[in-house]
C-alpha cells in the first residue's frame, strides 16, 4: 500500500519514520506536528463540538511523551507500551463551556491556565513508597553515553555502588515535585485555597506542609453530618473520625484585579495571543478562538486580520524555523521573586541573540514608559536566567499592524 501513495506523502511518511527511529518520542512527535501542521489541520477537520477537546488531547499527547521517563532514554515502542499501560490514568486538559465557572483539572492539565480562585485538593498525601524492580541511569546531558546503568531490586536496600546515584535520583524527584507545586500555586490570580484531610502517616514534604507556614488559616464552618455534603461520599466515612476542614488562603499577589472575562478588549487580546501561538488565522482557528473567548464574528475577523499582519509582516522571521534555534510562547520565568510571562522568546540563529518579543495592539507602544520598563525588566531576567551578556539580548514590540519596534 505504501507504493500506491502520492510521492509527496511517501516522502513525508518516510521522514516521520526516520524521526521516530532516531529521536526521543517527544521530539519526534513535535517534529511531526510541525512538519504536518497537525494541530491546525485537526482544528479544521474536527466537528465544532469536539474541536477544542481534540486540540487539547493532541497537546496532552506531547505532554505525556515529555513526562514519561522525563522524555529521555525512551524509544517509540517503549512509549507506546507506556501509553497502553497508563491509558486510563492519562487525561487531556479539560475543555469546558465558557459559561461554566468551575473546572476540575490535574496540575499538569492546568499548566498555562489561570483562575481567580484555585483550590488544591488532597494536598497532604502519604509519602511516596520506595520502588522495587526498577532501574537507575547516570547519563549527563553532555555525555555521549551513560556512565552507569543499574538494575535495582529495591530502593530501600541499594548496593553500595548505587547509593549516590539513588540519592541524586531522590533529589531530582523532589525538584520535580517543587516544580509541580510552583505550577499549581501560580495558577491563582487572587486566591489559593489548600485543602487536605487528616493523614495517618504525615508527609512533611507535601504541599500542605510546605505551604502551611506561608498561609493564613481560616476556620471553615463545621459540617453537622454527611448529609450536608453536596455529593454522596464514594466510601463510608465514620463521622467520629472527621474533623472540621481548615482552609489556607495565600495573600493576593495583586493589589487589584480586573475581571478580564467581561472586558471585550482583553478577550480580543487573549484571542490574538492564541492565534499567534497557533501561527494560524484560517477559518477553523478563528472559529476556535471565537468560541474560547466568546467573540462575535466581527471581533474574531478583526483579531484574525491583526494576527495575519503580525505573522507575515516584518516579524515573520521570529516564527521561521530556519532562522531561530529556540522558541517559546507565553514563557514563564521567576526573577527576584516575581513571575514574568513573556509573549514570545526566541534565539536568533545567525547572531545567537535572544529576542524578547512583546505583542501590542497599540500602533506605537514604544512611547509608553511603562511598556519600556516592563521590557527592560524582561531583558535583565533573560540575561540572568540564560547567563548571556546584555549585548546578546534584544527586545522588540510587534504591533497589530505587523510592525517591529526594537527597543533597549
Amino acid at each position: 500500500w505504501f507504493e500506491l501513495l502520492d510521492g509527496q506523502i511517501k516522502e513525508q511518511l518516510t521522514r516521520w519514520q526516520a524521526w521516530m527511529q532516531n529521536l526521543p518520542p517527544h521530539d519526534a512527535l513535535q517534529a511531526i506536528y510541525d512538519d504536518g501542521d497537525v494541530l491546525n489541520k485537526y482544528l479544521a477537520a474536527m466537528p465544532s463540538a469536539i474541536r477544542l477537546s481534540s486540540h487539547a488531547a493532541l497537546q496532552a499527547l506531547l505532554s505525556a511523551a515529555l513526562q514519561t521517563d522525563g522524555g529521555r532514554f525512551l524509544s517509540a515502542y517503549a512509549f507506546v507500551r507506556a501509553m497502553r499501560a497508563k491509558v486510563q490514568s492519562i487525561k487531556a486538559p479539560a475543555v469546558v463551556d465558557q459559561q461554566s465557572n468551575m473546572r476540575l483539572l490535574t496540575v499538569h492539565g492546568a499548566k498555562g491556565l489561570e483562575a481567580d480562585i484555585v483550590v488544591l485538593l488532597a494536598s497532604d498525601p502519604e509519602p511516596r513508597k520506595l520502588q522495587s524492580m526498577t532501574t537507575l541511569i547516570d547519563w549527563q546531558p553532555e555525555d555521549a553515553a551513560p556512565t552507569k546503568f543499574v538494575f535495582l531490586l529495591s530502593e530501600s536496600n541499594p548496593p553500595a555502588c548505587a547509593k549516590s546515584l539513588l540519592e541524586a535520583d531522590f533529589k531530582a524527584r523532589e525538584v520535580e515535585e517543587i516544580n509541580t507545586l510552583y505550577v499549581a500555586t501560580t495558577r491563582a490570580k487572587q486566591t489559593l485555597v489548600v485543602s487536605a484531610s487528616e493523614s495517618h502517616n504525615p508527609n512533611p514534604k507535601s504541599v500542605w506542609h510546605r505551604l502551611q507556614a506561608l498561609c493564613t488559616p481560616v476556620a471553615a464552618e463545621a459540617r453537622k453530618g454527611l448529609t450536608d455534603l453536596p455529593i454522596a461520599p464514594a466510601a463510608r466515612i465514620e463521622p467520629g473520625l472527621m474533623r472540621p476542614a481548615t482552609q489556607l488562603t495565600l495573600p493576593s499577589t495583586q493589589a487589584s484585579f480586573e475581571a478580564e472575562e467581561s472586558n471585550p478588549a482583553a478577550q480580543k487580546g487573549k484571542a490574538l495571543h492564541r492565534l499567534l501561538q497557533w501561527q494560524s488565522t484560517d477559518a477553523a482557528a478563528l472559529a476556535a478562538v471565537a468560541l474560547e473567548f466568546s467573540l462575535s464574528t466581527e471581533d474574531a475577523l478583526d483579531v484574525g486580520k491583526r494576527a495575519e499582519l503580525m505573522l507575515i509582516g516584518a516579524a515573520a522571521w521570529i516564527w521561521d524555523a530556519s532562522k531561530i534555534d529556540w522558541q517559546a510562547n507565553e514563557y514563564e520565568l521567576m526573577h527576584e521573586g516575581h513571575l514574568l510571562r513573556l509573549d514570545r522568546l526566541v534565539k536568533e540563529r545567525a547572531t545567537q541573540t535572544w529576542w524578547v518579543i512583546d505583542f501590542k495592539s497599540a500602533v506605537s507602544p514604544e512611547v509608553s514608559s511603562a511598556y519600556l520598563a516592563q521590557l527592560a525588566g524582561y531583558k535583565v531576567a533573560i540575561c540572568a536566567a540564560f547567563k548571556v551578556a546584555a549585548a546578546k539580548a534584544q527586545c522588540a514590540f510587534v504591533t497589530g499592524k505587523g510592525f517591529v519596534k526594537i527597543v533597549g
